[in-house]
Formats: structure tokens, sequence, C-alpha cells
């Protein structure tokens, strides 16, 4: 299995989001810090990996510096305010891209391989 990456269409903070969609994934997402993922960013363990939720947007750019494409974890999909990384077959992030937004209102996508590109 690949560490697939999820794109959720919601502008709920981060820790609404995660209340959404831990029912789903049957785990708690517990609110970490991070320099890279960003403040706060949540994270749980599922069979035997690691789950993340964090916001599409890297903490760490530099308007003055780096190129407008970096401001995103993952540029091809600024339509989605927050990314969920995540360890399951491709066909398991579908149906719970599609469990998301039927149970928890919560639009979401299969973006494929983290990280991108």
């Amino acid at each position: 299995m690949d560490l697939l990456c999820l794109g959720i269409a919601s502008t709920a903070p981060l820790a609404e989001i995660a209340e959404r969609i831990a029912p789903i994934l049957g785990l708690s997402l517990h609110a970490r810090e991070s320099s890279y993922w960003g403040e706060p960013y949540f994270s749980g363990p599922l069979n035997g990996s690691s789950v993340q939720l964090i916001q599409n947007c890297d903490p760490m750019y530099d308007e003055g510096i780096d190129p407008p494409d970096e401001r995103w974890f993952a540029s091809d999909a600024v339509d989605c305010p927050a990314l969920l990384l995540l360890e399951v077959a491709e066909a398991d992030a579908r149906v719970l891209c599609e469990r998301l937004a039927n149970e928890r209102r919560c639009a979401c996508r299969v973006l494929g391989p983290w990280p991108p590109g």
C-alpha cells in the first residue's frame, strides 16, 4: 500500500474536520504542533501506520523567496484547504471519500500518492 493524499474541500477549522473524520476511520486524531506541517495538525495511528490531517498550506512558505506554487503542499488541489495523509489501498481511499461525503457532508477526493510529483 502507498501513502495516499486525500483532498478535503472544507473551509471548516481543522479541529472540526478531525472530529468528522475520526469516527469514520475508527480512531482518535490528536492535535500536534510542527513547524513543518503547521500548527495545529492532527495525527493518529491506523493499522500500524500513522494518519495526518494537515492544512494544504506550507507554513514555511516565504512569499518573497519561494515560487507561488510552493505555497501549497498539493498545488494541484488549492480548492482543498485540508489534506488527509494515510496508508491505504486506493480503492479503500475512494470508499473513505464517499463515506465522508455521504455521512459527514465533507467533500473529498483522492489526489494520489504522497508526496506529490
